[in-house]
């Protein structure tokens, strides 16, 4: 993962949260540019994704902490609890 932030293939930024109104919301930018991968970079994205069990369709999860209730574990954010 440290290759891939060197890479500016990964940021953790924290910004709004489109449905929440206001909050504050966390989010890891997997994928975050295209221009001048390397193989070695495409894959590191790659095993990262794989690790995580994330889609290589989507570059962008919120990072979701804390209790949860049922109603909310059926939200379209995806959770990720590694941080």
């Amino acid at each position: 993962m440290r290759r891939l932030q060197l890479a500016s293939e990964l940021n953790v930024e924290s910004r709004e949260a489109k449905d929440n109104k206001g909050q504050m919301g966390v989010f890891l930018v997997m994928g975050a540019t295209t221009s001048g991968e390397s193989p070695t970079t495409a894959a590191d994205l790659a095993r990262v994704r794989k690790l995580l069990h994330l889609s290589s369709n989507t570059r962008t999860y919120e990072i979701v902490y804390g209790p949860s209730s049922p109603s909310q574990r059926a939200t379209s954010r995806a959770p990720c609890s590694a941080f």
